[in-house]
């Protein structure tokens, strides 16, 4: 019944509050893993806002633990729990609104932590073959990205993607619009002539520096 689930949800609440003490950074990853579990079940009985973002963070850190060890499922998991206390809404509605909304204040005061959740969310929902999920929280980071550069992981992941799908024209796409985003600009059908003023570009760069000079170059970062 409705009133068993909830007294069910309220002791994990209880177990996870009482597992959680000290510094949860320093948590071995089982005790971190169980934690998040408990208090996710629970979290209809959350008392206060620094509760919930309590909660957010344990998700994150539970989330990159999990998928630093390849268990890209659990990572989902986790980060699907931490953007949905996010957005006030439950993972359940994230996988199946195929018209997610986010709200603008969030971007506004919390970006760096709403660009950091919704970015991992998508690559392991890409790491699980969820792409219309990692998709549609894509988009949302494109609509709210402050800058060029925050939006770099984003059509790297659609690369990713793309491949994946063995899709390779929409691989290229992805990248032909970060590049020129970037001030990096290529002929959408190069020709022969394109090419060959590709490379007298490259032979006037090269003029005048022998194999060992390259050789010392400092490695590209």
């Amino acid at each position: 019944s409705m009133v068993d689930e909830a007294q069910k949800n309220d002791a994990h609440y209880r177990i996870g509050q009482s597992l959680l003490s000290g510094d949860v950074s320093e948590k071995e990853d089982d005790a971190l893993f169980e934690i998040a579990d408990h208090l996710n079940l629970g979290k209809e009985h959350l008392k206060s806002e620094a509760e919930k973002h309590e909660l957010i963070e344990i998700n994150v850190k539970a989330g990159q633990k999990a998928k630093n060890a390849a268990a890209f499922s659990a990572a989902y998991e986790y980060y699907l729990n931490s953007l949905a206390l996010l957005e006030n809404t439950t993972p359940e509605q994230i996988i199946q609104n195929p018209d997610i909304k986010t709200q603008k204040l969030l971007w506004d005061r919390n970006y760096d932590q709403a660009l950091f959740i919704y970015m991992e969310t998508a690559i392991t929902a890409f790491s699980n073959g969820d792409y219309n999920v990692m998709e549609k929280l894509l988009s949302i980071i494109l609509a709210n990205a402050r800058n060029v550069y925050d939006t770099v992981k984003v059509y790297e992941l659609k690369v990713q993607a793309a491949n994946a799908q063995n899709n390779a024209s929409g691989a290229i796409e992805a990248a032909l619009i970060i590049l020129e985003k970037l001030g990096v600009q290529f002929p959408p059908n190069p020709d022969d002539s394109d090419f060959s003023t590709a490379a007298q570009e490259t032979d006037r760069l090269l003029s005048g520096r022998d194999i060992d000079a390259l050789y010392r170059l400092e490695e590209m970062s």
